[in-house]
């Protein structure tokens, strides 16, 4: 039977019994492959089988003597069974996709078969969430905005799904082997944003779908959810089912991996050029043949410190093929660094990289490596290497070098160990088969020794586990090999060791651990012999134990091997009769420090340079660069918008010197914020997914002039590695310290019509007017660039806010400009100002327009001083805006103003006097007990705020709205318009009526504006005179109620 929604199912047919396997011999081993054939095609995604099994007819026997009741006859009892082995359902051919008999291979080198020419057809995002998908642009962190497409379902409305699942088409041009199928999402189950269930199926039609499983989600509020294959499959078209979960689910990436395929290849001789002939009855090169001559091999050349392919090959190094191999000490691995194929150019002056190597190749010699390593594409590929010490090799001439190494190209071998430049770090040398560290080793470099540990889950534990503990007088040995940054004096090693008797975690065997050590990898470690080391394992007990060893005489070193063995256990359950594991916790060099505790109240700092969602990060200047932009793009290698941070400036003092609490503002407006000589910047990230908001209240709660106290960040040390670093036990303290209250410009102008060079913002609050301003170049003048002068249609708006770090009382606000008429510098359109101002940076109110005196005329410049009177209103954010007007010039169809200048911004500050609600005479409303009585259904907030002789703010109309002065409130009460829409009709009868009647509860005002009457309480009169008032027979307004 078929059916295509698993509950209408179609008899298609009855399977035709195969050949039956011994037939006969077994009854119960007979086997047989029923198949069924559609001759025509059917259509279905769901197949139902039913078997009925034959039970052949048995006539019954009764056994002699069996006495048989009047009546009665035999019959017999048998049970069918039928064993169903194999169920498989064959498409028409060339309908579905197919898996390969690759295997994929998740450590190889891959490619994203999807990119911005990739056709990806959906439904459109809803709302801002409408990001590309193809784009290559993965988002870290959530976020509001349109770096994200939502699928989006809420009952009917508005969905861009079909019944609460969003379908989405890839194209991928032809049909391609891919392995992954990966979407970046966003999943922080909260806020209506679920954590969404993604299908994936692959066609090579666009009709016909095979699913190919359900991708697996990550841990974190965002990544990758990946699908990943077993076997390659080969299809064009992808499909995606993503199912919310939610109102929303957020995605803003999809990508397709195709993975290469490795290859590998071995050299014949290394570093040198002169091998000359072999004897070819005993000799073969890797590529298969005789050995014809110099030029018939595979050559690698080594750590030439610099040197070149024609001093340490030959200077005719011409028609080869050369492969460029340098080190990435980030990502720990080999990559090709260029390529240049066999031609007559000249391959002489290819420098050898100090930390990688070359391999080269010509004539018979190529035969053995893939040409696949010829393609431009090769270029970025990871290398592997394998038995073939690169730091060590030196001259292979002869033959025993052949075939005893490999090198493989775009994927590791695996089951192969491969060997790369030790980079600073702790590793794990110890014997696989007998000893394994439970976790990453980083933990015992940290400085932190987790001296108070009390169990062996502690983050700060490193166990190495015995594999051999129930094979008595067998002692493995953890060696372990410290790589220092560079050569150092040895003088001190202080280790830290954790033990737990009950638990199997033991220490060092004799109490002994063995201390070697080398200035260089090529060379052969220096024993320093058994040293002892402190503590016993002692029944109960358990912590961490110290054993600070001092040497007898300093040493040089940059290697240090330690090594410790598995002693015998006072055990004998499960045959352990040696200690299973042994713990540590640390290990310090010469006088380096443990970090010291953080106290209760400190913040903590995640990572230096780092932008993580939900992190603290800490940033100082590296090098010359000195803006969060640059010292991110110095350390990651990109630029960070680091817009949606709280941002706290520190200045060389520990004092903060400047706050931004405001989330996604302006690219740009954190990015450029200069970083204070000696000082640093605290970022926390933001991530609305999830925030804690103890976090958010921590940053919140720190102001200008705070003082704040680093622990165990080393700044001068973070400089210098100018690289992302996460970071041990880091935090800081503040401490309420003096206000301080920095001026800050900010431009919010149109970026395609004006530019203002950043940093040059600072120069209009240095206190500085530049009124003596002279002649083109003027110092203290920031220029402003109309970047559309020569469009006479567009009089651009300059977009400024004034900064002032807490609220003030603001009685006059200072613009001043500057102009120079024969450099095209004018000033704004019709003279005009536009003020507002805001208490938090979102909302703002205007202040009016202001226009001064002054014009820009031929041969005159100067600076036009402006205090334009705001009368004493309470603001933290003033916003400043003018027009760029017409010019007096044809030069260049330059038809408006392509410069205009200021040289400061500021406030002049004025006292709140007097009552900030006091009416204008014969105002028809009055002020009492917090309400303001007497406004009418119908005001607009204009006649309302008319009544005040004071600047006040108007938040709404109605009854419940606010109007406020300073950090003072009003709250508005209109007689008869109960529930506030400022308009008295039959819904305000019903609440009144029903609170009379006892059926609803109304609100102080709602209460107050109902009781039309004047009464303490409602009554039956309100309602009564609330109909009559919106029937038209009675006027609330112009009678005594």
């Amino acid at each position: 039977y078929a059916s295509e929604d698993n509950v209408t199912f179609y008899r298609v047919g009855v399977a035709n019994k195969g050949e039956v396997l011994n037939d006969g011999g077994a009854t119960l081993k007979e086997w047989a492959d029923y198949s069924f054939t559609s001759q025509v095609g059917v259509s279905a995604r769901y197949v139902k089988i039913a078997i009925t099994p034959v039970v052949p007819d048995t006539t019954p026997v009764v056994p002699e003597g069996t006495e048989i009741p009047d009546g009665a006859s035999a019959s017999v009892t048998k049970t069918g069974v039928t064993a169903i082995s194999e169920i498989t359902v064959s498409a028409a051919d060339g309908l579905l996709p197919d898996y390969t008999e690759t295997l994929v291979d998740l450590k190889a080198d891959y490619v994203d078969l999807v990119n911005a020419e990739t056709p990806v057809t959906c439904n459109a995002g809803t709302g801002n969430y409408t990001a590309a998908l193809n784009d290559d642009v993965a988002a870290n962190v959530g976020s509001y905005d349109n770096q994200w497409y939502s699928v989006y379902y809420n009952g009917l409305a508005n969905t861009n799904t079909v019944d609460g699942t969003g379908m989405f088409y890839l194209d991928l041009g032809a049909n391609k082997n891919f392995g992954t199928i990966a979407v970046n999402v966003w999943q922080p189950n909260a806020s209506g944003i679920g954590i969404p269930t993604i299908k994936a199926f692959a066609s090579v039609n666009n009709k016909d779908w095979l699913e190919l499983g359900t991708l697996t989600n990550p841990s974190t509020t965002v990544g990758w959810a990946k699908l990943n294959l077993e076997y390659a499959m080969n299809a064009r078209y992808i499909k995606l089912e993503i199912y919310a979960n939610a109102v929303f689910g957020m995605i803003n990436e999809i990508e397709v991996y195709q993975y290469k395929t490795g290859t590998t290849f071995s050299a014949d001789f290394a570093n040198q050029y002169s091998v000359g002939y072999q004897d070819s009855s005993n000799w073969k090169y890797n590529g298969g043949a005789e050995l014809a001559g110099v030029g018939d091999a595979v050559y690698i050349y080594t750590s030439a410190e610099g040197k070149t392919l024609g001093e340490v090959a030959n200077p005719n190094v011409i028609w080869w093929d050369v492969w460029v191999v340098d080190f990435d000490a980030a990502a720990n691995k080999y990559y090709i660094k260029s390529f240049a194929p066999s031609n007559s150019t000249s391959k002489a002056s290819t420098v050898v990289p100090a930390e990688g190597f070359v391999f080269m190749a010509n004539g018979n010699g190529r035969n053995s490596i893939s040409n696949s390593l010829r393609d431009a594409s090769v270029v970025g590929a990871s290398v592997y290497v394998y038995d073939l010490d690169i730091k060590k090799l030196g001259v292979k001439d002869t033959m025993d070098f052949k075939s005893t190494h490999t090198i493989s190209v775009f994927a590791p071998i695996d089951g192969e160990t491969e060997i790369v430049p030790l980079k600073a770090g702790l590793y794990n040398v110890s014997d696989p088969d007998a000893v394994a560290p439970n976790k990453a080793l980083g933990v015992l470099t940290n400085k932190d020794k987790v001296s108070d540990a009390q169990g062996f889950s502690n983050a700060g534990i490193v166990l190495f586990q015995n594999k051999k503990c129930t094979q008595a007088d067998t002692y493995p040995t953890v060696d372990l090999l410290l790589v220092l940054d560079e050569v150092t004096t040895l003088e001190k090693i202080n280790l830290s060791f954790y033990h737990e008797y009950n638990s199997m975690i033991g220490l060092p065997k004799d109490g002994k651990v063995s201390i070697g050590y080398s200035d260089a990898m090529d060379k052969d470690f220096t024993d320093l012999g058994l040293l002892d080391v402190s503590g016993t394992a002692v029944d109960g007990k358990k912590g961490v134990v110290d054993t600070a060893i001092t040497l007898e005489t300093a040493v040089e070193a940059q290697y240090i091997l330690i090594s410790f063995a598995f002693g015998d256990s006072p055990f004998t359950t499960g045959g352990k009769v040696i200690w299973e594991f042994i713990g540590m916790t640390e290990i310090l060099i010469n006088d380096e420090e443990e970090l010291q505790d953080l106290p209760e109240d400190a913040i903590l700092i995640n990572n230096f340079a780092g932008y993580v969602g939900g992190k603290t990060t800490i940033i100082t200047r590296v090098g010359e660069n000195d803006t969060l932009g640059e010292v991110s793009g110095a350390c990651s290698g990109t630029v960070k918008d680091y817009n949606y941070f709280y941002m706290v400036v520190v200045n060389a003092e520990n004092t903060v010197t400047q706050i931004n609490q405001t989330l996604l503002r302006p690219a740009g407006v954190k990015t450029d914020v200069v970083v204070p000589e000696g000082g640093y910047v605290l970022l926390w990230n933001a991530d609305l997914g999830g925030r804690p908001e103890a976090m958010q209240n921590a940053f919140k709660a720190i102001k200008a002039g705070d003082i704040i106290t680093l622990y165990n960040v080393d700044l001068e040390a973070l400089a210098e590695g100018a690289a992302v670093v996460e970071l041990v036990k880091a935090g800081f303290t503040v401490e309420e310290g003096t206000p301080v209250i920095p001026d800050v410009v900010e431009d919010h102008s149109n970026t395609e019509h004006i530019s203002i060079t950043p940093a040059d913002l600072v120069k209009l609050t240095d206190g500085d007017e530049a009124l003596d301003a002279g002649n083109w170049t003027a110092p203290g003048v920031v220029l402003v660039q109309n970047k559309v002068c020569t469009n006479a249609a567009i009089n651009p708006t300059v977009d400024l806010v004034l900064k002032l770090g807490t609220a003030k009382t603001i009685d006059k606000v200072i613009v001043d400009f500057y102009h120079c008429y024969n450099v095209m510098i004018g000033l704004p359109k019709d003279n005009k100002v536009s003020l507002s101002y805001s208490a938090d940076g979102e909302t703002y109110t205007s202040l009016g327009e202001f226009t001064f005196e002054g014009t820009a005329v031929a041969n005159e410049f100067g600076t036009i001083a402006n205090q334009f009177d705001v009368r004493n209103v309470e603001a933290e954010y003033i916003g400043i805006e003018f027009d760029i007007g017409p010019s007096p010039f044809t030069t260049d169809n330059k038809v408006v103003w392509e410069f205009v200048a200021l040289t400061e911004i500021g406030v002049v500050e004025g006292e709140l006097t007097g009552d900030p609600f006091e009416l204008i005479e014969d105002a028809p409303v009055e002020v009492s007990e917090g309400l303001l009585l007497g406004v009418e259904a119908g005001m607009t907030a204009e006649e309302i705020a008319a009544f005040f002789a004071g600047e006040v703010t108007v938040n709404g109309v109605g009854t419940g709205a606010t109007i406020t002065a300073g950090d003072q409130t009003l709250t508005i009460i209109v007689l008869g318009d109960v529930n506030g829409d400022n308009v008295v009709d039959g819904k305000d009868y019903l609440l009144v009526k029903r609170a009379f009647l006892g059926t609803t509860t109304l609100g102080e005002a709602q209460s107050k504006a109902g009781r039309v009457s004047g009464g303490e309480s409602i009554t039956a009169m309100d309602y009564l005179k609330i109909k009559r008032h919106f029937l038209g027979t009675l006027d609330l307004y112009g009678i005594n109620t």
